[in-house]
């Protein structure tokens, strides 16, 4: 859809590659591309750019790893270059998804997880510089990492969650992030590079989950 003269107007229809129905989806950074994961782990990208020529169309597609999905997101502006990148995670596992130019969809996982082989990631946003990510664990850890494995020289941000992580949300630039559990406990992170802080710490009056998370365009 796209938000046209006061109403919202369809544009296109993607149909016919995911057989089991939509679990997951995100646009690119630059509201270019479409991300989706089936529920039995296909993945596929969409063009959704009117200057392209392919725009409406699906231009990539693939098999994920074993175990089910959880969540996806797109690393930030800054990370992409000239290609898109975005990430899934679900049980056992953090991939990465890079779409090149014509289209072409490579795949890979996060590396050195051997700590944390049996956990399940259950939410996942791009944060900072390096290829950045933000996972959060149903054990209540916050990981940050990138493809290569730990950034800044350790895995584990600092422990501020007590209860599954069950949400996390990143600005644009990638600069700013939240987490929130299953405690209804929400945190604002400051990314820079390779160095994470937590900026400030907000809680749900009534202590409900926290199920999805952002803040205002401003």
């Amino acid at each position: 859809y796209r938000y046209k003269d006061g109403s919202f107007q369809s544009e296109s229809c993607f149909e016919g590659y995911h057989q089991k129905g939509v679990v997951q989806l995100c646009f690119s950074r630059d509201g270019k591309q479409l991300f989706s994961v089936g529920a039995t782990y296909t993945v596929a990208v969409y063009c959704c750019d009117p200057a392209d020529k392919r725009c409406g169309r699906m231009i990539g597609s693939s098999q994920g790893p074993k175990g089910r999905v959880f969540h996806c997101a797109a690393l930030s502006s800054a990370d992409a270059g000239p290609t898109r990148t975005y990430a899934t995670c679900g049980e056992k596992h953090i991939w990465l998804w890079t779409v090149e130019k014509s289209g072409a969809l490579k795949s890979a996982p996060v590396k050195k997880l051997d700590k944390y082989r049996n956990r399940s990631f259950l939410c996942v946003c791009g944060v900072g510089g390096q290829g950045g990510l933000l996972v959060g664990t149903g054990d209540g850890d916050v990981i940050f990492c990138s493809a290569a494995g730990a950034l800044g020289g350790k895995f584990e941000a600092p422990q501020v969650h007590a209860s599954a992580v069950n949400a996390a949300w990143s600005t644009p630039s990638g600069r700013l992030a939240l987490t929130g559990d299953k405690d209804g406990k929400i945190v604002l992170w400051s990314c820079l590079g390779a160095e994470l802080f937590e900026l400030a710490s907000f809680a749900l009056p009534d202590g409900d989950p926290v199920r999805a998370l952002c803040l205002s365009p401003d």
